[in-house]
């Protein structure tokens, strides 16, 4: 009988190389909520300025695409506490809640 093989994991890597962590796909996650949240909080009918609201919305979805392809766990979650604080200054000046 023989016995299973040994797999030796990197750095939190699965088993094939090249393979994201589950970390990755967490701040993925997390990446998409916060998108979702930036919608909610400029949606037309949060700020009286429809306009505003839409070119707001169009400058967050631009960064957020021009970032689609970041893979470096340390980037995502600097990428992420930096969306976190425009939104929460967004939020203070403009009076929004979600």
């Amino acid at each position: 009988m023989g016995s299973w093989p040994t797999v030796v994991h990197g750095r939190g890597r699965g088993f094939l190389p090249g393979a994201k962590s589950l970390r990755y796909f967490m701040l993925q996650s997390q990446a998409i909520a916060l998108y979702r949240r930036v919608c909610r909080c400029t949606a037309p009918r949060s700020l009286a300025d429809r306009a505003l609201a839409l070119d707001i919305r169009r400058q967050a979805r631009s960064e957020f695409e021009a970032n689609r392809n970041v893979v470096d766990e340390f980037h995502m979650r600097t990428l992420l506490a930096d969306g976190h604080a425009r939104l929460k200054q967004l939020k203070q000046c403009f009076h929004l809640v979600e």
